[in-house]
């Protein structure tokens, strides 16, 4: 089990043995030992968010090579037990990738942007910005949140199975969905294809699926 501890940056990295066991396969889910990590970050400024400067999120997900993952990632705020922030998934795209556009850090102001609504007419922070922008801008010290990322083997898993799983269990938890609206496919689940049915009662409680709590 690897493990990165910092203290002027709250963040740690763990393996972790996926809950699948793969049986249509015949692959036994410890094989997957030491293959996948659980990423997870203590956010409590929202220019860890971004930018791409030393120490931010983005720049400690390519520093640990993370720019080839995909999986399934959630944002919540630490120290409340309100619905989740958000959850997503990155499979046609690493999460690298997906971060630099939900952030606008590649340059340009993307479609699929955390920040800005695409509208030609906004006057007010509320039709400009995003829940989930509004939602984390305000992160402090004393109210952090987490970014948490389940890194996925790409040619074994469905990280849209995992969100699919992880959603359904936030309405039946919370009675309602994500502050950034999600809205669920219109197609079932694949039972078979979830990678790690536990990634949101572990998000929720605050643990790694070692049981480590969260930074």
């Amino acid at each position: 089990m690897a493990k990165y501890y910092r203290k002027t940056i709250p963040y740690v990295i763990e393996n972790y043995i996926p809950d699948c066991g793969r049986p249509y396969t015949h692959v036994s889910n410890t094989s997957y030992r030491g293959q996948v990590r659980v990423f997870c970050y203590r956010l409590t400024d929202i220019r860890q968010l971004t930018t791409g400067r030393h120490g931010s999120v983005l720049y400690e997900l390519l520093k640990h090579r993370f720019d080839q993952s995909v999986g399934v990632y959630f944002y919540r705020l630490a120290n409340d037990d309100s619905p989740f922030i958000k959850i997503g998934e990155c499979s046609s795209r690493p999460i690298t990738e997906r971060f630099r556009r939900g952030w606008d850090l590649n340059g340009v102001r993307n479609t699929d942007s955390y920040i800005y609504r695409q509208t030609k007419n906004s006057t007010t922070d509320k039709q400009k910005h995003k829940p989930l922008y509004r939602a984390l801008r305000t992160i402090s010290s004393k109210s952090p949140a987490y970014f948490t990322f389940y890194e996925m083997v790409t040619e074994e898993a469905a990280p849209k199975a995992d969100e699919f799983v992880a959603v359904e269990k936030h309405i039946q938890h919370f009675g309602t969905s994500t502050v950034s609206p999600h809205r669920l496919p219109n197609y079932p689940t694949g039972v078979e294809l979830v990678w790690h049915r536990l990634a949101f009662d572990e998000v929720l409680q605050r643990t790694f699926p070692s049981g480590t709590p969260y930074p």
